[in-house]
């Protein structure tokens, strides 16, 4: 019972025993135009396409799987995207853009019931190659496709302006960029079951609350300020504010009844369809950071400069923590299973009265006191030129991060918890 990878290549045993390899082909196509619409002004169309292609996912080197049991993955990306570029006399700059991404991550069966109907080969296969998943321990044969949706559209907008003699040289530049992004996540598996089997003989089944459909999304927006100021030939600010703010929220939804509703809902609910509402602004901040540097020319020749430089930097927490709160979760649990009839395959009725081992989605909050995380940066450094076209440089960076965020049981008192 060991696994042995160095030598068997990674890849999936086929019932004939021969051996075959977990490939994947990445294929991209890119097409774009630019329209000069006057010598200020350019527009141009960009689309991206690729897609990820791996035909048998999941293939290892030390499970005896067979090629109708593994998993399909094709999965595509479209990334469209629209720039206008403009000049604004000789003084001013712009650049305005728009794209989205649309991918979509499906994991479906290659085969057409991902093992259900060839489970007999479990049992007798004793052809050269790694030893069978049956004689190593436990296996699981089910029916399953997932997708993953996930979108994002995006508005980039800069504005460059430069302005001499204002107590020096000014380069202004200010910007803005917004986007939402969305995930959708479809769970299917035929008969909402999965049937386990140890040492090749019927031992489990897993049922499940599928048909599964969860969504939950973010929008994000920053601006941002800088002017990079030379006061003269030796001293040079850079001076700034940003602003970023975001909020997680989960759009309405709900999903139908499971093929198990029937059967054991009155005991146990959560297989039964149901509908959630919105909500709203599960978590969300805005908050302002500062940036400011100072570069010296130490000696007025421009061969060593001192560099000092401040920022701060907040975490943007991600759209997972709406979904670490949606209530639209699931259950599995574990029956024994007894095969009565013998065919190596699950009916209705073969399991136990009661399931041994029950999983559900916990009811999980934020904090209302939950602050936004944040990293403080110090940069100390000089920079010095030996020769022409030889630079030494050397830095000191302080870096601490602040107000970290983590999810514990809130069941449990902190004093529980031991550390070091």
């Amino acid at each position: 019972q060991r696994q042995q990878p160095e030598i068997y290549p990674i890849g999936f045993t086929r019932a004939d025993g021969t051996r075959g390899v977990n490939t994947t082909a990445l294929k991209h196509i890119l097409v774009k135009l630019d329209f000069q619409a006057t010598p200020q002004h350019k527009i141009s169309f960009s689309e991206h396409y690729g897609v990820k292609d791996r035909p048998w996912r999941n293939g290892s080197s030390y499970i005896y799987m067979g090629a109708g049991t593994l998993w399909h993955q094709e999965s595509g990306k479209h990334i469209p995207q629209v720039h206008w570029n403009s000049l604004w006399g000789d003084r001013a700059f712009s650049d305005i853009s728009f794209g989205m991404m649309l991918m979509d991550f499906p994991l479906a069966p290659d085969g057409d019931n991902q093992g259900l109907t060839s489970l007999y080969e479990y049992r007798t296969y004793d052809g050269a190659g790694p030893i069978p998943n049956w004689r190593r321990g436990y296996h699981q044969s089910f029916y399953r496709y997932n997708s993953y949706l996930r979108d994002r559209y995006q508005i980039n907008g800069t504005f460059s302006y430069y302005q001499d003699n204002w107590g020096g040289d000014h380069d202004f530049k200010t910007g803005v960029n917004w986007y939402t992004f969305k995930s959708d996540t479809t769970e299917y598996s035929f008969g909402a079951i999965r049937q386990g089997y140890r040492y090749g003989d019927p031992y489990n089944i897993r049922t499940e609350n599928h048909p599964q459909n969860t969504l939950y999304d973010m929008d994000s927006l920053g601006i941002y300020f800088q002017d990079t100021w030379t006061l003269n030939d030796r001293i040079t600010l850079n001076l700034g504010l940003r602003g970023d703010g975001y909020t997680t929220y989960l759009p309405a939804q709900g999903n139908p009844d499971s093929p198990w509703c029937p059967v054991i809902g009155d005991r146990y609910p959560a297989y039964c369809g149901s509908d959630y509402a919105a909500v709203d602004d599960i978590a969300g901040f805005f908050n302002v950071a500062p940036r400011a540097g100072l570069i010296y020319d130490l000696r007025g020749d421009g061969q060593t400069a001192i560099k000092v430089n401040y920022s701060r930097y907040y975490t943007q927490i991600g759209n997972w923590i709406a979904n670490f709160t949606n209530p639209n979760g699931y259950i599995y649990q574990y029956w024994y299973w007894d095969d009565d009839n013998g065919n190596n395959a699950w009916d209705p009725g073969e399991q136990a009265s009661d399931p041994y081992a029950t999983y559900t989605a916990t009811a999980n909050a934020v904090d209302p006191g939950l602050t936004n995380p944040y990293t403080d940066e110090f940069v100390f450094g000089v920079d010095h030129d030996v020769i022409d076209n030889l630079d030494k440089e050397i830095n000191y960076t302080y870096r601490k991060d602040k107000n970290q965020t983590e999810d514990n049981l809130y069941t449990t008192p902190w004093d529980a918890y031991r550390t070091r």
